[in-house]
């Protein structure tokens, strides 16, 4: 700076903007979204959002936005036919919206079903050794989030040279078995379709709890009683069984000592301490922890089972991926 004052001078230029035209053809309707409706311009590097739907009795196939003086087509444009919206970033050139229109065959149309979809929030639990065992402070609140998506799919009169799609065998069943019950008898489903219409995303939710005081909880296992030595490999875990035989019990907690609703186990009896066969007399028991987090196997009159001397496979099929070979004897 220097001993005097000084004047800034600065020059402000409008920042340049490029026509955006659409293709004449009467077989569609394309509509700019706020704020380039109005103006039909925007600046290069704006995300230019639109929707274009065909008319009654017709398709768009293809949907390009191409250069106006040239005809170069423009990359990163996005569309989707079912629910007609489209996207681009606009270029620092005048560009058309242009698209390849058809008309719908005779004896063929869409039907769709819409669901929602919850997607759960993650729960990050840290142990605060100043908190009460059972006690539990929320720092951070979280929620779930949704996606909503819409499935179509398209029905024909049947005729020679039409085949029957094969139904997404990764979409909900209740979605597929509601688009086939609307077929006509004299329809076939030519193709299933969908887009996700809307998308929120679960936030983490953060918690502190107390140490447990469980005795489970304060069990510090030795290398001999590990299950898992290394993160990875799966080992045996015996158990030695009173002369009437054992009943099993397990405790399903988070690391938090949260008690855990709805983890799922299966037993199965092997023939022998290869455990390559299964021994179908015994079956499958299978076990579900309760509010407790308890995880009780039963006999099909209700009775808690005993396990006696043998060769058993305990499995949790959901909440963890964890497979556990057990060797009770007596």
């Amino acid at each position: 700076m220097p001993a005097s004052n000084v004047t800034v001078n600065a020059t402000f230029k409008a920042k340049q903007k490029y026509w955006i035209g659409i293709n004449g053809d009467t077989r569609w309707d394309v509509t700019l979204d706020p704020p380039y409706q109005a103006s039909g311009q925007a600046s290069p590097g704006d995300k230019v959002t639109f929707t274009a739907l065909p008319t009654q009795g017709n398709r768009i196939t293809a949907l390009t936005v191409r250069k106006s003086q040239g005809g170069d087509i423009l990359s990163g444009v996005e569309y989707d036919s079912t629910s007609g919206k489209g996207s681009f970033i606009m270029p620092d050139y005048s560009v058309t919206i242009a698209g390849k229109i058809e008309a719908i065959p005779q004896g063929e149309r869409t039907a769709s079903e819409d669901r929602t979809e919850t997607i759960k929030k993650e729960t990050k639990v840290t142990v605060d050794e100043s908190l009460l065992p059972g006690e539990r402070k929320v720092d951070k609140p979280g929620s779930d989030g949704e996606v909503k998506t819409r499935y179509t799919a398209t029905y024909n009169i049947k005729k020679a040279g039409l085949q029957e799609a094969t139904a997404p065998a990764d979409w909900p069943q209740d979605v597929v078995l509601a688009l086939q019950n609307k077929k006509a008898s004299n329809e076939i489903i030519t193709a299933y379709n969908k887009v996700e219409l809307s998308r929120t995303e679960p936030v983490a939710e953060e918690v502190r709890v107390g140490k447990s005081d469980d005795p489970i909880d304060k069990f510090v296992p030795t290398d001999e009683d590990k299950l898992i030595k290394n993160g990875e490999t799966q080992e045996l875990v015996k158990i030695t069984n009173k002369k009437a035989g054992i009943t099993p019990k397990i405790l399903k907690r988070s690391p938090g000592g949260d008690k855990l609703e709805g983890a799922t186990f299966t037993l199965h009896k092997m023939t022998d301490e290869t455990y390559s066969k299964v021994d179908t007399s015994f079956g499958e028991l299978t076990a579900t922890s309760n509010e407790e987090g308890d995880v009780t196997f039963k006999d099909q009159a209700g009775n808690d089972i005993k396990l006696q001397k043998g060769h058993y496979i305990l499995r949790a099929v959901s909440y963890t991926h964890l497979t556990l070979p057990t060797t009770p004897y007596v």
